[in-house]
This record gives C-alpha cells, structure tokens and sequence, in this order.
C-alpha cells in the first residue's frame, strides 16, 4: 500500500489542495515524511512491543503540514483500515488543520478535540473561528474522536490520554492502534512538581482533623523538620534520602485525602502527597532556589520529583524542525532520525543588536514596570530606526512587555505585528514579515532545565543538582538551557518570512535582529542558519560593553567585517579595551572571546621582549567557513 504511486498521489493533492506546486526541495522533503509515515504504520500494525518514534526534522516551511494532510486523505482514499491523529500545540492551529483536512476528506470522516471545542461557551471565550465551528457542528468529546477515523487535537489531550491510560480517541480507533500518529513538534512534557515544608505543615495540619491519624501527622512534622534542617547545614545537593525509611514511606502512601473535609486546598494537598510518594524515585530532588541578592544568597527550599509525560507508542512521528534541541531526543535508541534537505539561507542578514544595560534581566519576574516601560520605549525606538514604512515587522517580546503595547498599533507609521516568547511554535501567520525582531529571550526558571535534565535521564541525580546550584549553571543543566534557548530563537525567527522557502531550498531574504546573549549567537548561528552571513553588530549603549572581555569580542567582531586576515596587536588592543598584553591570552580565553576561534581567531604569544602577543584572524581558517564550503 505505502508504494511510489501513494507518494506521487499525495504530492499530486498536496500541490492541488494547498495551490503549491511540489518543486524538487519539497518531493525531497514529503518523502522523508513518506518513508517516516510507511515504517511507523509497520510498526503499529504488527503491534510489536519493539518500536521506534520516528523523527522527521523537515525545517520550518518545507510543507510538513501540507504534506501530511495531504498523505492522509490519500491513504483514506486508499486503505479502508487506515487511520490517523494529527496533535498540534494550539487550539488555533487544531482548527486549521481541521479546516483544511476536512475539504478533503469525505463527511463524517474527521473529528476535533480541544479544551475549546468540549461547549459553545469555551469556543466563543477562545475565539470566532472555534465559535462559527462550535455553532456550525456541535461540541466535541473524547468519545466522538475515538470513533473518527480522523482526529485532531492538541499536544495536552496526547500526553493526558498517557497519563491516564484511557482511550481519549488519539492513539487508537475505534479499540484498534491508529496507523500514523502526527505529533507537529516536540511537545512541552517535562513537568515538575515542588513542595516546601510549610506545604507539608499544611498537610498535618488538616490531618490533626482526621481520627486515626496522629502517626502519619507526626511523621510528617517530623520530615518537614528533616527538610528545614537540611536547608540550614547546607550539606549534600542531594539530600532527601534518609528523610524517611519504607515502612514511614508506606504510612504516607496509604493515606486516603478523602477523608479530609473541607480542606483549605485540596490541591496543595494532593501536590504534596505525590511528592512524598515519590521520594527516593529516581526524579526526586531537594533544590534551594538562588537569589543573586547581597543580603540573601537563597531563596525557597523546595522538595521535588521531576516527570516526563511523553509516552512514546507505534506508529509515532514527530515532525520538529529543532529536534536535535528537544530534550527528550537525547535517547538516539529509542529515536529513529530520517535524512532531509537542509534549507539555505543565504539570504538572510543577521544583526545582532548590544542592547542598553539595564535591560539584561528584561524577562525575569523581579523586572519593575518602570524599567518595562523604558525598554518599550527604547524597542519602539530601534524599530522605527531600523526599518521603513514599507517593512512587514515581526517584534517578538516577553509577555510583560508586550502588554504595554497597544495591539492594533504597536509601532506608529510601521505595519507591525507582536508576538511573545512560549506562545507556541508553529504559528504561519507572520509569514509575510520581511523583518524581525527577537527582543531578549525565552528564559526559564534553572529548575525547569534542571528537571529536564532530570526526567531524562542525562545523569546522576546528584550531580545534576549540584551543576544547578552555583552562581551560574554548568555541565548538563546549562546545556539544556541554551539548547532551549536555541531552539525557540530558531523556531521564532522562522516565523517571518524565512519560511518561504523556493525550489532549490534557499530561504526568501529578511532582516533578522536579536539581543540574544553575543556569545552563544556566534557560537550556534552557522548550525542553526546554514549559509547565513557572519552576523553583523549595533551598540546602542557603548556601556552596555562593561567588562574587558566583552570590549574584545566587539573588537574582534568588528575586524571580521574586513573578510581577509587581519592582526591585531596587543597595543591597539590595549588602547581600545583597557586590556594589557599580559592578561590577552586570558581574556581571548574567557566565554565571550573563545566562540571566535572557530570563525578563524587565534592567540599568537610574543617573544620574551622581543615582541607582544596579538590576535590573528585567518578566515580561510574558519570552520564555519570550511561547513558552507562542504555543505
């Protein structure tokens, strides 16, 4: 059934359905999905217990998604016992792929499952297009998707149907294992749950209400107080294992919470319990919070347990342009990755923008209003700079400070259009934006990267938490931190325009500026933008370049624009950075500096008193220069 005449039916509606011509970088990209789709239905038809999640890593604009629908109405066509979920991030792009999956596929065929669809009264709070469905054909449930043969819903309703272990209609149809399931992009399954020791304070307090239950409510004071005291010694990174033994563990895990009435939060309760049970697991956790404050070093003490929701099953694929940057991906064994065109972007002009200092922490919750109101009005001030009436604008922003702008007119006398950080990563909708802005970044609190790292598995326990807990993160939980970085930077500058991409895989020309963090934009660009020139660079503020180390790095940046070998000798160094020769090798060491050996820097020592050191640049030395040239 899965044969060459399938794949040529499906690009043939693929370019009919969607008016697109298939060119020969999108039939190269369809048959990655092809190949992907024909193994995962093998697998889930022979109902083996030996499986892989097969990985289709097309890049943003290759027609995934078109493709895919396209594929399904024509193995519905095709195959009477073919079946398929299709699992999004959003409501709104639930709907859309309903929309137009439903042109194509006979009546009665397809079903929609959302938090918005289950009543008219959740639709018409979402949004008019939910609504006019709603209105149009009635609400939906689990039970109607488990009977469509085609059924679309959102990332939360797959991993839900994991966490239960119910029929909730995505992995099977009508009782029997679905032939494909479509997860459009890695979802966010990794979760956390924390506890203090005034939350389980909380609980013996409600259970001193409950005959029976002094033992559990004194063992419960008692590992409260095992918490506080491990907080204080500051000891072990660890340090939950001796908080109680098996038989004080089974005292806790046999507690039935409905015996206690009224509960002042039933919630904070349940919470608290989960996490108790689960002590001594291999994802539990005590972490102290740090504040960076001179009067207090740390803040909350928490008791954690760490959990990926992600329930892999046959017939799985995941379509995810940033896979390589998931954190699930980390175990290859159980991924199958599928080769596909890599895009070109050669057209693409990069800027990176040193943004004020001031604004560096712009996203974190301590930010005061006054300091968002400044960088709003510094943004708006750069856009208006940096572009013309004619640009279609993308500004992309922490949620906080996109409040502040008004929806309709964010930018006077510019056509622009806002997004925010975490809203989602498949969006289409800003495709037509010729230039973007990526104002800070997508920040996480450290525990949500260390919790990652945890419920993967990556390493000890232990040593993780401790990779956690310094001044700045390291090792593993700072890796996962810029690959989540990474991985929306790329996902939401290719919102605009980028995603356009022609027949021969080279991306439609745009401006994209960023205030990322320098280091790890040099460092990453040429992997993440392949083809893309060497970046350029504008310093609004010549403060915001206040460490020696930093003045370096733009001086280093700023002789690349030279294209040929270039030295730079320790006396202008001096004079432009403040840093004197014997402290250049230390400084071209440091984080901000080193990223430059692979675009052709090195350190050239000097001769006793001969001669000083410099720094030659050498771009036929580059190794983003030898990538473009073996790609």
């Amino acid at each position: 059934m899965w044969t060459s005449e399938v794949f040529a039916l499906a690009c043939r509606k693929q370019a009919q359905s969607y008016d697109r011509p298939t060119t020969a970088f999108g039939a190269r990209c369809n048959k990655a999905v092809f190949e992907a789709a024909k193994h995962a239905a093998a697998e889930a038809y022979s109902k083996t217990e030996d499986f892989s999640v097969h990985v289709v890593p097309t890049g943003t604009g290759s027609g995934k998604t078109t493709f895919c629908t396209s594929l399904i109405a024509t193995m519905v066509d095709r195959d009477p016992a073919y079946s398929a979920a299709y699992v999004v991030a959003t409501i709104s792009e639930a709907q859309t792929v309903y929309n137009n999956l439903s042109k194509m596929l006979p009546p009665g065929t397809i079903g929609i499952y959302t938090s918005a669809h289950r009543s008219l009264q959740k639709a018409i709070e979402h949004s008019p297009e939910v609504n006019e469905h709603v209105e149009r054909l009635g609400s939906s449930s689990p039970s109607g998707l488990s009977n469509a043969r085609i059924s679309i819903c959102t990332h939360e309703h797959w991993l839900l149907e994991g966490d239960k272990g119910d029929d909730l209609g995505v992995r099977k149809w009508n009782g029997k294992p679905r032939t494909n399931v479509f997860l459009d992009e890695f979802p966010s399954s990794i979760t956390v749950e924390t506890i203090t020791p005034s939350d389980i304070d909380e609980l013996a307090d409600e259970l001193d209400r409950v005959p029976g239950m002094i033992r559990a409510r004194d063992l419960l004071r008692e590992t409260a107080g095992k918490l506080r005291e491990i907080d204080a010694s500051k000891s072990g990174a660890h340090g939950i294992a001796n908080l109680m033994n098996k038989h004080e563990r089974e005292c806790i895990q046999s507690l039935d919470l409905s015996s206690i009435r009224d509960a002042r939060d039933s919630s904070r309760n349940q919470t608290t319990k989960k996490v108790l049970d689960a002590i001594k697991s291999p994802h539990s956790f005590y972490y102290r919070e740090r504040i960076n404050n001179a009067t207090n070093t740390h803040g909350r003490r928490y008791l954690c347990h760490a959990h990926d929701r992600f329930q892999p099953h046959p017939g799985l694929i995941i379509l995810d342009a940033t896979a390589n940057l998931a954190p699930q991906a980390n175990n290859r064994e159980l991924y199958r990755f599928y080769q596909v065109p890599g895009v070109d972007y050669r057209h693409l002009s990069i800027t990176h923008i040193q943004q004020p200092s001031g604004f560096e922490n712009i996203s974190s919750r301590a930010a005061s209003s006054d300091t968002i109101a400044q960088y709003a009005a510094w943004m708006k001030k750069l856009v208006n700079k940096m572009t013309t009436s004619e640009d279609r604008v993308l500004i992309v922003l922490p949620k906080k400070v996109a409040e502040t702008l008004a929806t309709e007119s964010p930018i006077k006398g510019r056509k622009a259009l806002v997004a925010t950080w975490g809203m989602g990563i498949g969006s289409n909708q800003y495709r037509d934006c010729n230039v973007t802005f990526l104002f800070s970044e997508f920040h996480l609190p450290r525990l949500a990267h260390l919790s990652e790292s945890i419920a993967v598995g990556a390493d000890r326990v232990s040593d993780l938490v401790r990779q956690a807990q310094g001044a700045k993160a390291t090792k593993v939980v700072k890796d996962r931190s810029e690959a989540h970085r990474m991985r929306h930077f790329k996902q939401m500058a290719a919102r605009g325009c980028i995603r356009n991409i022609d027949e021969e895989g080279v991306a439609a020309p745009m401006r994209l500026y960023t205030t990322m963090e320098s280091r790890l934009l040099f460092d990453r660009y040429e992997a993440l933008f392949p083809g893309a020139p060497l970046p350029n660079q504008v310093v609004c503020d010549a403060s915001s370049l206040n460490t020696k180390p930093k003045r370096l790095a733009a001086l280093m940046r700023q002789c690349m624009k030279t294209k040929h070998s270039f030295e730079l000798d320790a006396d202008t160094i001096q004079k432009e950075t403040g840093i004197v020769a014997k402290s250049l090798k230390k400084a071209f060491a440091s984080q901000q500096c080193n990223v430059f050996t692979s675009f052709g820097w090195t350190f050239v020592p000097g001769k006793a008193r001969q001669t000083k050191p410099s720094l030659r640049y050498d771009p036929s030395a580059s190794i983003a220069q030898q990538f473009s040239r073996a790609a």
